[in-house]
């Protein structure tokens, strides 16, 4: 089962996303706050994927903010970020963007599925033959 993160503010794409990854295997914990999700990913067991908005509400860290905050624990985690696409140019090299209107089929096909040997390397950033072919198998996403 893949852990995926959902860090994003309204409840009803959180619904929608969630009920479509579970499907796909996922389990799904949802932060509506990024601070809180911070604290409650570094605290956790590692989780594969995160997806986040691109931009919260004033005072708040931003979801690439978040992104590299969780990158410098998990260099592996997968991120997707979910937005404007005038936002691209702010994810770029961090995770991939899904522009709004969020095409939920699009999401789901942005998470990366592996074993869970691989994963675990993955989280920790080491580059494994077969993470090294899945990252250079056509329509790979990175």
């Amino acid at each position: 089962m893949r852990a995926t993160a959902l860090v994003h503010d309204d409840p009803a794409f959180c619904g929608r996303a969630r009920d479509l990854l579970e499907r796909a295997g996922c389990e799904v914990a949802i932060f509506p706050d990024p601070m809180v999700a911070i604290n409650a990913i570094e605290a956790s067991e590692p989780f594969d994927t995160l997806i986040t908005r691109v931009r919260f509400s004033p005072g708040q860290p931003t979801g690439v903010s978040l992104a590299l905050i969780l990158r410098t624990r998990y260099p592996g985690m997968n991120v997707v970020f979910v937005g404007a696409p005038e936002n691209r140019p702010h994810t770029q090299g961090i995770g991939t963007l899904i522009p709004h209107p969020v095409d939920l089929a699009r999401l789901l096909q942005a998470l990366r599925v592996l074993p869970p040997r691989e994963r675990s390397l993955h989280l920790l950033g080491v580059a494994t033959p077969a993470l090294q072919a899945l990252a250079a198998a056509p329509g790979a996403v990175g």
